[in-house]
């Protein structure tokens, strides 16, 4: 449910998440942690329309970041390179 008490407006949820690729909903709660949450507005200088239009076609480098620690092997995956931390 979403909208004002005077204007209510229903989304259905699991129509939502039908139109969406496949493998994409598990990895959403990444992508909304990196780009949308209320700390992070902007990542590396992208909004996050730009990062969601990437993300769509993208979204498997998420992979494991909702699971357990990150392991070398997904921060390698997520980033495309071998940055020192």
């Amino acid at each position: 449910m979403a909208g004002t008490s005077k204007a209510r407006k229903f989304i259905p949820v699991g129509t939502v998440c039908n139109s969406l690729p496949n493998g994409l909903v598990g990895t959403l709660l990444a992508f909304r942690a990196l780009t949308g949450c209320d700390t992070t507005s902007y990542m590396a200088n992208h909004s996050t329309q730009t990062s969601w239009t990437l993300f769509k076609e993208q979204h498997a480098i998420l992979n494991g970041l909702d699971v357990g620690d990150i392991t070398e092997e997904t921060r390698k995956k997520c980033t495309g390179k071998n940055p020192v931390i």
